[in-house]
Order: C-alpha cells, then structure tokens, then sequence
C-alpha cells in the first residue's frame, strides 16, 4: 500500500467482503502502563449509520496518551486499540449520506481503534475531504474542530449575523 498518496489517488482494493472473523488488521494496543504494542485484531465491521474506514494517518490526541497512561478508559464495547483521531478512504458505507461513498475520502473523530489498518466511524463524526488534501493534515483536524465548535456556538452562543 502506498499510504502518502494523496487523498483522491489509489492506495489498494476498493472493496472489503464482510470479516469471517478470520480476516485480520495490524493495530497499537496499550500494552502496561505507559507502553503500548502492535497487536493482530479481527477486522471491525460497521454496524447501522456506521461506515469502515482504510486508516491513511492519525493523529496523536491527549486522550490517547492518558489512556497509555491508565487515565483514561474507552467506552464499553470499544476495541483495546487506541487512536481517536483519523484520516481515511471509506470502504464500506451502509448508504449515501452528504455525500459519502466507498471510496471517499474523510478526515474522523472516533472512539478508538484508529491506530490500525481499519476502523469503524459513525457518518456523522466525519468530515468529507477534498481532493488532494493531505491524510497527515486531515487526521489532526477533527478534535480541533470540534473543540473550536464547541466554544464559538455552545460557549459563546454565537449566532449568524453577529
């Protein structure tokens, strides 16, 4: 796989066939405290209003490193891999939605499982990307947004037109 190549240009198969549980990804697990280790995990398959993503980048998020830490506990159900933060190519998405489609590239807020191969996003936690933008750029975009969302219209209320 060539994972540098810019968001639009081909990196590998455009399909994934549903896991048997016998197909396998490479992941970063917390391994003991203040460690962490690849591990082989089955490859996650999306569930409704989800869809899979093929990790292109991640970022490195402060929750990632408090949960290296033991200070931080993933939701119930999440995968031990760690990475909340990601940068994509959709492989398999349940139904269009704002425009995303297998093959469509997204920058992703998730609830772990971004250190690996895949991961599984809920549509509306990703971003669409334009053609060209880099997976590096993109992957460190999604807490930032959120955050600066957070701030401009639930903090400070702002409103159109002010």
């Amino acid at each position: 796989l060539n994972m540098s190549a810019p968001v639009g240009e081909a990196c590998g198969p455009s399909r994934v066939v549903k896991p048997t549980g016998k197909q396998q990804q490479l992941g970063w697990a917390v391994k003991e405290e203040d460690a962490i280790a690849m591990y082989a995990r089955p490859i996650p398959w999306p569930g409704e209003g989800e869809m899979l993503l093929r990790v292109r980048s991640f970022a490195v998020s402060g929750a990632d490193l408090e949960q290296v830490k033991g200070r931080f506990v993933a939701p119930r159900g999440c995968t031990d891999i760690i990475g909340m933060e990601v940068s994509g190519e959709i492989m398999i998405v349940d139904e269009e939605i704002d425009g995303m489609v297998e093959g469509g590239a997204v920058c992703a807020m998730v609830s772990g499982g971004g250190y690996a191969e895949f991961c599984v996003c809920k549509k509306q936690q990703a971003l669409l990307l334009p053609r060209g933008f880099d997976w590096n750029v993109a992957a460190a975009m999604p807490l930032g947004l959120c955050v600066a969302w957070s701030c401009l219209f639930e903090l400070a209320e702002l409103k159109e037109g002010t």
